[in-house]
């Protein structure tokens, strides 16, 4: 009788349209893996005002855990730095949630920190 198979949870961070686009191919494929389970992080500019782009994530994917980040009509270097310090609290609180096996980011932005 085969081994039951467990599952890698493979948590992946979203924090921008411009890097969800290229990430969505992998998370299919993470999603499509039958030894590996997706999880979403959704964060940064996704919940930003005007178009909030987390609905695309989660249309497409669901959204397992969301750290917001900016604040709308917030800017500059100052706020930047509160962002930056909302995200490492957050994500340290969601990893320990979701017990990811690893984490997969993409970007050259805060959230990506």
């Amino acid at each position: 009788m085969p081994m039951p198979t467990t599952q890698r949870r493979i948590a992946v961070v979203t924090g921008t349209r411009a890097e969800f686009g290229l990430l969505a191919p992998v998370m299919r494929a993470v999603r499509a893996h039958e030894q590996l389970g997706l999880r979403v992080v959704t964060a940064g500019t996704h919940y930003l005002p005007p178009v909030l782009t987390y609905r695309e994530v989660e249309a497409e994917f669901g959204i397992d855990a969301a750290v917001r980040m900016q604040e709308p009509e917030e800017s500059g270097r100052l706020a930047d730095a509160s962002a930056a310090g909302r995200g490492v609290s957050g994500f340290a609180r969601v990893f320990g949630e979701l017990s990811p096996a690893c984490v997969l980011v993409l970007g050259d932005r805060i959230e990506a920190l």
